[in-house]
């Protein structure tokens, strides 16, 4: 007697096509959440930017060369 183990791969369970269709769903929600903190990352930077312009422009308006 003996005992033959069967792992079944990703190609043999998706021969009707039910798995593709849910990793590519999932592929665009997080290639879309990347899009949205890349933008976030970008627009936060602009504001710190736009900031430290400002402070610089206020304190050579005072005189401070700091």
């Amino acid at each position: 007697m003996s005992i033959e183990i069967l792992s079944p791969s990703r190609k043999s369970v998706d021969k009707v096509q039910y798995l593709t269709p849910l990793s590519k769903a999932e592929t665009g929600m997080v290639k879309q959440d990347a899009d949205v903190r890349v933008a976030e990352a970008n627009r936060d930077d602009k504001i710190r930017k736009h900031r430290l312009q400002t402070a610089s422009t206020e304190n050579l308006e005072r005189g401070d060369p700091n």
